[in-house]
């Protein structure tokens, strides 16, 4: 089973239009203006990007997606710091350096 394609979610100026744009190359240019909520801007051509359009629905829950995969990614982060944390405090405590390898 292939990969998904990496997608960022895409916006007109209003906020009332939501895209669902493949990473990679950019969109032919144009006069239609999106933007990310990372403050990334592009004009590109209307057409172009009319198949990437989702509802706000489709928006809404994408983005609830990524953020649980973000905070995913930063409690797994927190829990190794904590154990290394522990590891070189109970090293310390048993009389050796905390940059000892355990062994």
């Amino acid at each position: 089973m292939g990969e998904l394609a990496a997608v960022t979610l895409w916006t007109d100026t209003k906020g009332t239009r939501f895209f669902l744009v493949p990473d990679g190359p950019g969109l032919p240019g144009g006069a239609f203006t999106i933007r990310t909520a990372t403050g990334r801007r592009q004009s590109v051509d209307p057409g172009s990007v009319a198949a990437f359009e989702v509802c706000r629905q489709v928006a809404e829950e994408w983005t609830k997606t990524e953020f649980g995969n973000i905070l995913d990614l930063a409690r797994t982060a927190a829990d190794r710091l904590i154990e290394n944390i522990r590891e070189r405090t109970a090293r310390i405590r048993e009389g050796g350096r905390s940059d000892e390898p355990r062994g």
